[in-house]
């Protein structure tokens, strides 16, 4: 699942996206980890952060005129999935962090018949765009470790449309109390 960065310009009626380069966001000199790093002034364990996008580009050196996009399936031939990556909420522990992406869908399984050219460069409709949530984990905390990917596979890394987020999210609130 890599992490992109674009370039955007935003029109009246839709947006025209230029891929740059790909980003990493995950590692001890990452974007996720200077974030929360540098927001735990007072070092708490377990430490609660919430980065906008607009944060991440920050840190990246980058502006409004730029977006970080999620291919999430970037080795299908057929269709395109990209998701622009809103939010991360993160729950530092000494030695990982599990996160919650809110991400904008722009393309859902979307055929395509050459996707790998499709996303270098494309433009978006302004439309109103679904928000998902899914869920990770890094492997580093408040305490260190190297702030790499949790390993995800077949069932990890879960996207949950809101009536689901909220439905899980309500039947386990009540059962953690």
């Amino acid at each position: 699942m890599p992490f992109f960065l674009y370039s955007v310009q935003h029109h009246a009626d839709f947006s025209d996206y230029v891929q740059l380069n790909e980003i990493g966001l995950a590692g001890t000199s990452g974007p996720l980890c200077t974030f929360a790093v540098n927001g735990n002034v007072e070092r708490k364990c377990p430490f609660r952060w919430h980065a906008t996008e607009r944060d991440l580009l920050a840190i990246l050196g980058k502006g409004d005129d730029h977006s970080i996009l999620i291919d999430l399936r970037p080795s299908d031939k057929d269709r395109v999935s990209l998701y622009r990556l809103c939010d991360v909420w993160g729950f530092s522990y000494e030695e990982w962090t599990p996160i919650s992406l809110r991400l904008q869908s722009l393309f859902v399984e979307t055929p395509q018949s050459a996707p790998a050219q499709f996303k270098l460069r494309f433009s978006d409709l302004r439309r109103e765009h679904a928000y998902i949530a899914e869920f990770l984990y890094l492997l580093g905390g408040v305490c260190g470790g190297k702030w790499t990917w949790g390993m995800t596979g077949r069932v990890n890394g879960a996207l949950l449309w809101k009536d689901a987020f909220e439905y899980l999210t309500a039947e386990l609130s009540q059962l953690l109390a």
